[in-house]
């Protein structure tokens, strides 16, 4: 089994608008986020392990048909290093919120 990375990604928004976690692709591999399906008010967090590599490109939708959601940004831990990352949408976003970081 290879070595793995166990990252913590959290998406936050201002407000009490329900969102819900669509998708999560860590350097090319999909993450089951099937257990997060659920929407959620305010913030979604997902913790997940992946191969371990030097660094993690991660990406993700984040979807609320018929909403617009503001103060929208993510964050990125790799478990047990002090290693973060950061990403803050532009403005309100309608309806999905596609974006990604590297960590």
């Amino acid at each position: 089994m290879p070595n793995m990375d166990r990252i913590t990604l959290v998406i936050k928004w201002a407000g009490a608008q329900k969102a819900l976690l669509y998708y999560v692709i860590d350097n090319g591999n999909v993450i089951d986020v099937s257990s997060q399906r659920a929407e959620r008010h305010g913030e979604i967090s997902i913790t997940y392990d992946a191969e371990a590599s030097a660094a993690h490109h991660i990406e993700w939708s984040l979807m609320f048909p018929a909403k617009t959601l503001g103060d929208l940004h993510a964050s990125a831990r790799l478990e047990g290093s002090t290693t973060t990352s950061s990403k803050k949408a532009n403005g309100n976003q309608k309806h999905h919120w596609v974006e990604d970081l590297s960590l």
